[in-house]
């Protein structure tokens, strides 16, 4: 998820390429997450401020519509909520092992 919308926000790339590799383990899982969050938090950071209002293109099909703001605000929602879900299940197996 975070790739792809890295690849949006810093260099105009498809939102929908990227973390093509999906880590097994959670040791690869954790590098491939910070790299990507990185990538994503640069890309906030440098996007153009003149561009942060206006919509975000056909290429996001009914969202089309929505702003640069608006799709940074969910990817972070989307962050926060599988953080929440990973956190959850890490949790219940080191209680269930």
């Amino acid at each position: 998820m975070l790739g792809g919308f890295a690849n949006w926000l810093c260099d105009g790339g498809s939102p929908f390429d990227g973390d093509n590799d999906i880590p097994t383990h959670a040791v690869t899982a954790g590098s491939c997450l910070e790299l990507n969050y990185q990538r994503w938090r640069r890309g906030m950071v440098s996007f153009p401020e003149e561009r942060l209002g206006l919509p975000i293109g056909l290429e996001f099909g009914p969202f089309a519509e929505d702003s640069a703001v608006d799709l940074m605000l969910h990817v972070l929602d989307e962050f926060i909520h599988h953080a929440a879900e990973i956190a959850l299940l890490r949790d219940l197996y080191h209680r269930l092992s």
